[in-house]
């Protein structure tokens, strides 16, 4: 197992998506760089993701809506002596998400690694009932919930298949794979990209091997 895999072993989060992809296309792509991306980082798995990548000599990209979750964990980073970059994004806009990702492959080199870590937006506690849903709250959730996630795998799947290694890792919760009373907003969008993962791997194949991590939950 390569260290991304045995990274991505260790994550507390919920129902992961392992996409490893061996592709055998060429063209002119520049070589992939030892860079992890972590999209969706806060004070749980982004941030020990991140940290995690970074201790095994990854240069990490770090995006969130909140530059105030980036800081914390970029300053950690570099006072370890790892190599950290910024990029405040709202991934539930597929531009802004281009951007970040341009941005990254010229300071940093083109990711071998993507962690998709975003959540629905909208989401509340205590959750709301389907029946005081707005459907604009509903789209926006999948917005940034499953929309971010297909535009951010598309700027890497390219590199991967011609490089013939890369990993993708969807994180999800238990309510990936099963619907609660009042979860509409969050659960559905995570049935979504748990499909989206599914989906992106049997394409791919036979250049993509595919793994389901369910491991433990976190308490955060």
């Amino acid at each position: 197992m390569t260290t991304s895999g045995k990274v991505a072993s260790t994550l507390h989060c919920g129902v992961d998506k392992v996409c490893r992809l061996k592709g055998i296309f060429k063209a002119n792509m520049a070589p992939l760089s030892k860079v992890a991306v972590v999209i969706g980082v806060g004070p749980g798995i982004g941030a020990a993701s991140a940290k995690k990548f970074a201790s095994k000599g990854y240069a990490v990209a770090l995006l969130s809506r909140s530059i105030d979750k980036l800081t914390p964990v970029e300053s950690e980073i570099s006072k370890a002596g790892g190599k950290a970059l910024s990029l405040p994004t709202d991934v539930g806009k597929p531009a802004e998400v281009i951007a970040a990702f341009d941005t990254i492959k010229e300071q940093l080199g083109h990711p071998e690694v993507l962690i998709y870590n975003a959540g629905p937006g909208g989401v509340t506690f205590p959750p709301p009932s389907a029946l005081d849903l707005k459907p604009e709250v509903f789209e926006g959730a999948f917005s940034s919930g499953v929309v971010g996630a297909l535009t951010a795998s598309q700027q890497v799947l390219p590199g991967f298949i011609e490089n013939q290694h890369g990993t993708i890792i969807f994180t999800g919760a238990t309510a990936a794979v099963r619907g609660g009373a009042k979860f509409s907003l969050l659960s559905a969008p995570k049935f979504a990209l748990r499909s989206l993962a599914q989906s992106l791997a049997r394409e791919f194949q036979p250049q993509v091997e595919s793994k389901s991590i369910i491991p433990a939950c976190p308490s955060t």
